[in-house]
């Protein structure tokens, strides 16, 4: 990951609105590539989002923003794939979030 990037996320304040909760979600979003199981670590933020909730920042929130920050710092470092070695695919699913990786 850029370690511009990373440093932006790790010194984003707490969110206290809906808009920089979007700033944030916004920049972890260009992490998905790097983190695993996203939409169910970022599912108690989003559901901030719905439309008829009320922005309320709880502990759980806290919980997962700060997860999400420690979790960038020690993000997985991507390489191009070798063609000559196996794939192997894994796949992951909640009711909250789907996902899968191409590993090598």
């Amino acid at each position: 990951m850029d370690p511009e990037k990373i440093h932006v996320i790790t010194n984003f304040p707490t969110p206290i609105s809906v808009k920089s909760l979007q700033s944030f979600l916004g920049l972890i979003n260009f992490s998905l590539r790097f983190l695993t199981n996203l939409a169910t670590l970022t599912f108690p933020l989003r559901q901030l989002l719905q439309k008829n909730v009320k922005f309320k920042w709880t502990t759980e929130c806290d919980v997962c923003f700060q997860t999400l920050k420690d979790l960038v710092k020690t993000a997985q470092v991507l390489a191009h794939p070798d063609f000559q070695k196996p794939f192997k695919i894994q796949t992951d699913a909640s009711k909250h979030g789907i996902g899968a990786v191409l590993l090598q």
